[in-house]
């Protein structure tokens, strides 16, 4: 969660810095880039939309809890939007089919995926400590290629089946174009 981001706030577009991230607390510091963005009209209880660094939509959404000089926004932990405010690109469920094998050779099961996006399974109460922590490792599935990633994650929603399960949601960042190229070749053929 820290770098550059986009807010989105009474209609006026913040750019500015993420510099200190505070899951525990749900708390995280939001420097604005330019000075008359500092002159939005935000004050404590506005809500605002994210979009992160690479992002090409916004999928967060934040309260202001403090502006204090208007040089350093304190927000609440962003949730995530709504999938018909949010996503511009559409998930397909992984059915069992996809996996994310980890640096530290886990074998996470995929729940859904997009050009942008994956949800990962997890035991309830369980998996990343929060948003903004980083999974890289190894996106495969039964008889197409593999795909060098990296998660960050951004949001937690429940499993729709009951309460054992949890879905951690996050951004696919691939860095190289080919790859990247590969995966979305590979959504194609699916459908998506």
């Amino acid at each position: 969660m820290i770098g550059t981001a986009i807010l989105a706030v009474d209609g006026k577009l913040v750019p500015g810095q993420v510099t200190a991230p505070h899951p525990e607390l749900g708390l995280f510091v939001f420097v604005p880039d330019e000075l008359d963005a500092r002159d939005a009209k935000a004050e404590v209880g506005t809500l605002v939309r994210i979009r992160w660094r690479k992002s090409e939509g916004f999928d967060a959404e934040a309260e202001i809890i403090e502006l204090g000089n208007r040089e350093r926004w304190v927000l609440s932990v962003p949730q995530k939007l709504p999938s018909n405010q949010q996503r511009q690109s559409p998930r397909i469920l992984a059915d069992g089919a996809w996996t994310l094998e980890t640096e530290d050779d886990d074998v996470l099961d995929v729940y859904d995926l997009s050009a942008r996006g994956l949800g990962l399974e997890f035991p309830a109460g369980e998996g990343p400590a929060g948003v903004g922590v980083q999974i890289e490792g190894v996106l495969r599935a039964a008889g197409t290629d593999s795909f060098e990633v990296r998660v960050e994650c951004t949001n937690v929603r429940p499993y729709p089946d009951g309460g054992r399960l949890w879905i951690v949601g996050g951004r696919l960042v691939i860095e190289d174009d080919a790859t990247r190229q590969r995966y979305l070749e590979t959504l194609a053929d699916l459908g998506v």
